[in-house]
């Protein structure tokens, strides 16, 4: 019986991270092997250990609701500790970690050492940045480090650290940070029930780490994960010499929107089918020699990470993304979705027409979670102090400079915190 309880956990680990790790998780199978790759994708070996730890962390989660069944509460809390200390290594193998690992050290110098020293840290940070960028966006981060950089030669340690700690986030994986940080939640609120002699709500809540980790398994995941990898693989390549490289990263990126629209909510099948029909559009003005701005192409692919973002976050809920009746999680969750898309409209693509309109839908899905019975009043005020910074980026869609930035990485680090913790 144990090791059946096993079985099921492990193999959609394995499926998971082979997903998430792995450029194109079919190549082995497809004719997509002899396409090009972006240099510096994560090796095989790497993608190999990264889905051993997962496999291992889930059978130690396993492992520890056996034994709180047969009350073995000692041996429980030790595979407890076992898959919290496997599920940070997880987290610290990402492609993201050196450059991460270097945010965060520069963060504590400010604590002890001056300015002008702190500048040495971020010259090896834009050498750790140079190596991902190959693969992963870090345009986002760079602007938060040459701010931070700023910052520092005015001896203002305090913006510096602000604009650190944004970098940090900027580099986050959405759809492996977000259910990592829940499950490793569940299982470190679980340790607590144990050492409380509480083992039936530990059950229950490492029942919640167990579905917080195989949702994100399911199968409409994987499509939208490479419909936004080969997005940001014809932003890179897009150019006149590369034109048939293009082509077929937007072929490739269209054909998995539509693997990923099925298993999507009605929201969910619009926002990808539009997605599609333009990508359709610029294959067809490609084919015939007509150039696109790179900034279309960045545009693109902001919003599809937009919406993998979105399918992580219903995923890591437990919530079913088909659901048609919307609560107040749901309405974080849509909300999120709408700012992001008015940021690449107004910041990336210079469209304030659409960036007005996708204001107004966030605004709509903010003042309906407001109204929720379940907010306490102090999310309540924080959704209040999101509406009003909304209001300033309405009044001002025409612009797409610093201020307006700021103003969005301060909305998207306030969503963050109210749907990671919700």
């Amino acid at each position: 019986m144990k090791h059946q309880i096993l079985t099921a956990g492990i193999v959609a680990v394995v499926l998971f991270v082979a997903t998430v790790f792995s450029p194109h998780p079919t190549r082995a199978q497809s004719p997509r092997d002899s396409s090009p790759m972006p240099e510096g994708s994560i090796s095989p070996q790497v993608e190999s250990t990264l889905e051993r730890t997962a496999a291992v962390a889930l059978r130690h989660i396993s492992e520890a609701r056996f034994d709180i069944n047969r009350k073995a509460l000692p041996h429980a809390h030790r595979e407890m500790s076992a898959a919290v200390r496997l599920l940070k290594t997880i987290r610290d193998d990402l492609s993201t970690a050196t450059p991460r690992s270097l945010i965060r050290t520069a963060r504590n110098h400010l604590k002890y050492d001056t300015a002008a020293q702190v500048l040495n840290d971020l010259t090896s940070l834009d050498d750790s940045l140079d190596r991902i960028s190959t693969y992963l966006p870090t345009d986002k981060t760079r602007s938060h480090i040459d701010k931070a950089r700023m910052y520092l030669v005015g001896g203002d340690t305090r913006g510096a650290e602000r604009e650190l700690d944004r970098a940090d986030r900027s580099l986050k994986i959405v759809e492996i940070d977000l259910p990592l940080l829940k499950c490793l939640r569940y299982v470190t609120v679980a340790e607590g029930y144990i050492a409380a002699r509480n083992p039936d709500k530990a059950n229950e809540v490492l029942k919640l780490a167990e579905r917080t980790a195989r949702a994100l398994y399911r199968a409409e995941h994987i499509p939208l994960n490479r419909a936004k990898q080969d997005l940001w693989l014809a932003y890179r390549n897009n150019s006149t010499q590369r034109k048939e490289r293009l082509l077929l990263f937007l072929e490739r990126a269209r054909e998995s929107l539509g693997q990923a629209s099925p298993g999507m909510s009605p929201a969910g099948q619009e926002e990808i089918g539009s997605l599609s029909r333009e990508i359709s559009t610029l294959r067809q003005r490609q084919a015939v020699h007509e150039p696109i701005a790179e900034a279309t192409l960045k545009g693109l692919w902001e919003r599809c990470q937009a919406l993998v973002e979105r399918s992580a976050a219903y995923l890591s809920a437990g919530l079913s993304e088909a659901e048609t009746t919307l609560s107040g999680e749901n309405d974080l969750i849509e909300a999120r979705l709408h700012v992001a898309y008015a940021e690449t409209y107004q910041v990336t693509t210079g469209e304030p027409d659409k960036a007005t309109g996708e204001l107004a839908k966030a605004s709509g899905y903010l003042e309906h979670a407001s109204g929720s019975r379940t907010v306490s009043p102090a999310d309540r005020k924080k959704l209040q102090g999101i509406g009003s910074i909304l209001d300033y980026l309405n009044a001002h869609s025409d612009k797409g400079d610093a201020a307006v930035q700021d103003r969005y990485d301060a909305v998207t680090d306030e969503l963050d915190g109210l749907i990671q913790n919700m």
